[in-house]
């Protein structure tokens, strides 16, 4: 099998390596404009090769967000062994993420990946069990739920059967550097205690990089963007194993990604002062 390509957020200047190319954005994020470098090598990828790219962008719009709710005097409550979030609600992730994870956690060490993968089957046992996808699914000729249906009918099934994420170990994520865009994006300035209720007061951002990533794999699978659930990686995983080989030019994948990026931080942008 051909080697993928290799797509890292470029920090420094200089050219890029040979046989690479580097793509930039411009992107506005509260009133300013973040400066996005990625070089990538000139081969063919699939939608997983493109996460870590995503993840780092993640993790330098939430870092504008922190600084900003600081200086707006909203420091962050979320701290390593606080834990309160995870199991209060349902965490999604894109495709291209959920592919990702299968590769990240086959390349643990053993007894770390057996615990990681043991938590997840425990995971998928409880969610066949509890009955959601028969409440999700509809009789043939009947129309699917919308998305506001199927959301209120995953909260109700939720309040019933929610239990801690796989990776929480200690009321710490043991797997932090690969943690879902969601978790990265869930952050609060409320007491911890009330995560889970609607008192929660949430860390706006200026853009939503699992969104991003959503809405352009739909688009470069000409599918409808989705957010699955994943606490259920490993049943949602096997049916898909030939879509994750799939490959594009990768040059053409990163600038599309940026693109939506771009796309959705300048709708969220407010407008520039006029006369």
């Amino acid at each position: 099998m051909a080697r993928r390509a290799r797509i890292e957020l470029s920090e420094a200047g200089g050219a890029p390596p040979a046989g690479w190319r580097r793509i930039e954005a411009e992107l506005p994020l509260f009133g300013e404009t973040l400066h996005v470098a990625a070089d990538v090598e000139d081969r063919r990828g699939r939608l997983a090769d493109v996460v870590p790219l995503a993840r780092a962008l993640c993790d330098r719009v939430v870092a504008a967000a922190i600084r900003r709710s600081e200086a707006l005097g909203k420091p962050v409550s979320c701290r390593k062994g606080c834990g309160a979030c995870c199991g209060k609600y349902i965490v999604s992730m894109t495709v291209p993420e959920g592919f990702r994870l299968i590769e990240d956690i086959s390349r643990l060490p053993a007894s770390v990946r057996d615990e990681v993968a043991g938590g997840f089957a425990e995971a998928c046992t409880r969610i066949a069990r509890s009955g959601i996808h028969e409440a999700l699914a509809r009789p043939a000729g009947e129309a699917d739920l919308s998305p506001d249906e199927q959301l209120r009918v995953m909260d109700e099934w939720w309040a019933r059967e929610g239990f801690p994420c796989p990776l929480l170990v200690e009321q710490a994520c043991s797997q932090y550097a690969i943690r879902p865009l969601k978790c990265r994006e869930f952050l609060v300035t409320s007491d911890p205690a009330l995560c889970g209720t609607p008192s929660a007061e949430r860390v706006p951002l200026p853009l939503s990089v699992s969104e991003a990533l959503a809405l352009w794999a739909g688009r470069i699978e000409r599918t409808q963007p989705t957010q699955e659930m994943f606490f259920n990686l490993l049943a949602w995983y096997p049916p898909k194993q030939a879509r994750a080989e799939r490959t594009w030019r990768a040059v053409e994948m990163v600038r599309g990604f940026l693109d939506v990026a771009r796309e959705l931080a300048g709708a969220a942008a407010p407008p520039a002062a006029g006369p």
